[in-house]
């Protein structure tokens, strides 16, 4: 009878938990290196330092975002990261030398702006390959996507091991507009 009991409740409340999920009205923001914003990692680099390595005047194209989705910059809530990665660009390099990665996103054009840190990943596995996904950290980036034309951004790399071959880096990103 228990069982029974114990059964009930558990389908009872995974109902209500289906059914108390709220869906966010948003849409993704996709962003995409290009060979102008891809860094290379040399081979060599010094282990005891962090490597910094800036995309510039990446174009936010909001405007696209707005209208393909029907949405004005004034029905929108917050803009925040979900998803990025770092990719070898020519796949025949290994990210297994790298320790920690940090992503922090500024404007050039406003220095007053204060830059954030939008996505890390403090753990980089030593058996990575050729691609390192990272971790959104929970910030607003509305400012930087909406207010400006452009924005840019800094990777910066800590090393468990030297670089053993040069390693053209690509990368993509992936915002949450919510409205």
């Amino acid at each position: 009878m228990t069982k029974f009991v114990a059964l009930y409740l558990i389908l009872f409340f995974a109902i209500i938990q289906f059914h108390c999920k709220k869906t966010e009205r948003g849409f993704q923001m996709l962003y995409r290196s290009t060979p102008n914003s891809q860094f290379d990692i040399p081979v060599g680099l010094d282990i005891f330092a962090s490597h910094y390595f800036p995309s510039n005047n990446i174009v936010s194209d909001t405007t696209i975002f707005f209208t393909s989705n029907n949405v004005t910059a004034k029905q929108l809530g917050r803009i925040t990261p979900q998803s990025m990665f770092l990719r070898a660009v020519y796949q025949d390099g290994s990210y297994e030398y790298i320790s920690s990665v940090e992503v922090s996103i500024f404007d050039p054009a406003r220095p007053n702006l204060t830059a954030q840190i939008i996505f890390y990943n403090d753990n980089v596995l030593p058996n990575t390959g050729t691609q390192v996904t990272l971790i959104p950290n929970d910030v607003d980036v509305t400012p930087f996507l909406v207010q400006g034309k452009s924005f840019s951004i800094t990777t910066r790399i800590r090393l468990r091991d030297t670089p053993q071959r040069t390693i053209t880096t690509g990368w993509g990103m992936n915002f949450f507009a919510r409205y």
